[in-house]
């Protein structure tokens, strides 16, 4: 079973993600609570639950390419492009998602 996903930025408090939270090999669909700029890059830690229990960090960038507001949620829901995840991470990110059904619609189709 897949642990709750939180997303922290900064220092503020976390953010539980919903449903359509997506984390692929490709990138991150999460909500926040302020918008991001639009080709802003981000740096990011990701943390991933690890084999043998607890859980494994990589660091990676990601570029904003879009960023709305969500009135359901209200909450801002926020894309990004990751732009330098090693391949072996990918294929982390890749059976997390498979597991977790945090597929982004491109990556169900492959």
């Amino acid at each position: 079973m897949v642990e709750s996903v939180l997303v922290f930025r900064g220092e503020d408090e976390a953010v539980a993600q919903p449903e359509t939270f997506r984390c692929c090999p490709l990138g991150l669909q999460f909500y926040a609570r302020d918008a991001f700029p639009t080709y802003r890059v981000l740096d990011l830690k990701v943390e991933v639950p690890a084999d043998g229990g607890g859980r494994t960090p990589f660091d990676c960038s990601g570029v904003v390419v879009h960023s709305e507001y969500d009135e359901e949620r209200e909450l801002f829901r926020t894309w990004v492009v990751f732009v330098d995840v090693p391949p072996e991470v990918r294929q982390r990110f890749d059976c997390l998602a498979r597991k977790g059904g945090f597929l982004c619609p491109h990556c169900e189709n492959y």
